[in-house]
């Protein structure tokens, strides 16, 4: 028994230096959090607080000349129409030349085997270097085809081009999209299979099939120090869930059941990290007061490397007396409580995320989007559409005259307002 609750401390001391990387990556992006606001902002048609308050001390016209959504809405059409065009597939594949036989190409040599024997096709005749070379790159085309049609097939069947449109909305917003994939999708099949003359039955099968998803840009913290996603030493992802589906987690295969147990007996509150705030202001702008994560947990996931020695504490098979003293690794956490670690799944080592910039900036990760490239070209539209309708309000009042020596405004104030 003592043996297992030091393993478990052992995990816990390792979820805990993870919550804290993520949470210092949540300052560190703080900054560009509040420049996505702003963005969000203009793009809605609202002004921040503090332009609110001095046009609303001022009594000067609120009016928002939204441009910005016209542009923005532009840019994501044509960049959408290019990259996804509806007629038509925006990728292929094709064989490549094989250097070996491209010579054969104009050849009219019978082709010998090693055995000095001729080279015969099908149909038992002899084979010219060109004859050769035809049926070698026809069995690539083939093959390429065979591959093109599964794969589009996968595609389709992820919804691939939605979930790509839904990341340039993303970029075309805020500057950044976000896309995982491949991840493991599980699909349930319905048959109906003939028993006994008119009678079926419906027969279900799990299908595991490859998907794609668009990560929200609020829940994805790369290694703020990298500028580059391939330079990123880690990926840190968060989701918010309930405490059913905590529960079913439990039941799937590699999650820690006993530490989930745990995670869930906490209250939801002191297992959320910092810096979730967001979701309140994005509701807000949207004239919506309910908090739809309150109450739920906050899974992190992450996607980077760890101790030879801090994988064998969390029951991965790894060999002591291997060389590589870090692997890299996929660990699900709820606080401090680990509830699952993989092995990286890619035989190549990638990671499944994939970001798509508007506009780099070489100095951040994170990119640039329309409302922010045409910021000021916001503000002034905005101010000249106020001033007129300021002046206007003006010029359509009463004209009056007044003597500072006998009368005072009610309020103290002598500046002129509209109407």
């Amino acid at each position: 028994m003592s043996d297992f609750i030091e393993e478990i401390d052992k995990i816990n001391v390792i979820g805990a230096g993870l919550m804290r990387l993520a949470e210092e990556q949540i300052g560190i992006r703080q900054v560009v959090e509040d420049r996505w606001l702003r963005d969000l902002e203009q793009y809605i048609g609202e002004y921040d607080e503090q332009t609110k308050a001095r046009l609303q001390k001022s009594g000067n016209s609120k009016a928002f000349v939204n441009g910005t959504r016209s542009k923005t809405a532009a840019a994501e059409s044509r960049l959408s129409d290019m990259l996804f065009p509806t007629d038509d597939k925006n990728w292929g594949i094709l064989p490549t030349p094989v250097p070996e036989i491209s010579g054969m190409a104009k050849s009219t040599e019978l082709m010998l085997d090693q055995g000095g024997q001729q080279v015969q096709n099908q149909n038992g005749q002899a084979m010219t270097g060109r004859d050769y070379h035809e049926a070698v790159m026809q069995q690539a085309r083939d093959k390429a085809e065979a591959m093109e049609d599964e794969i589009n097939d996968q595609l389709t069947e992820a919804n691939y081009q939605d979930v790509c449109r839904e990341v340039i909305h993303d970029a075309c917003v805020y500057g950044t999209g976000v896309i995982k994939a491949p991840i493991v999708m599980n699909r349930t099949r319905k048959r109906w299979e003939q028993v006994d003359g008119d009678v079926h039955t419906l027969q279900l099968a799990n299908e595991y099939r490859p998907g794609v998803e668009r990560v929200k840009i609020w829940d994805f913290f790369p290694d703020m120090s990298a500028t580059d996603i391939d330079e990123a030493q880690f990926i840190f992802e968060r989701r918010f869930v309930s405490k059913k589906q905590l529960i079913e987690l439990a039941s799937r295969p590699g999650y820690l059941p006993d530490q989930i147990a745990v995670a869930i007996k906490e209250s939801p509150a002191d297992q959320n990290a910092s810096g979730s705030s967001y979701i309140a202001k994005i509701r807000e702008l949207s004239d919506l007061s309910v908090d739809i994560n309150k109450g739920k947990y906050e899974l992190w996931e992450y996607h980077g490397e760890l101790d030879k020695n801090d994988l064998i504490a969390c029951g991965c098979d790894i060999d002591e007396d291997d060389a590589l003293e870090a692997r890299e690794v996929v660990v699900a956490f709820i606080g401090t409580h680990i509830i699952k670690v993989d092995m990286n799944p890619m035989e190549t080592g990638d990671r499944p995320y994939s970001m798509f910039t508007y506009e780099r900036d070489d100095s951040s990760i994170f990119g640039m989007g329309v409302p922010y490239l045409v910021r000021n070209e916001q503000r002034i539209m905005n101010a000249a559409w106020r001033m007129v309708l300021d002046n206007a309000g003006l010029s359509t009042g009463p004209q009056i005259v007044g003597n500072r020596e006998v009368i005072t405004p009610s309020d103290g104030v002598w500046d002129l307002k509209p109407r």
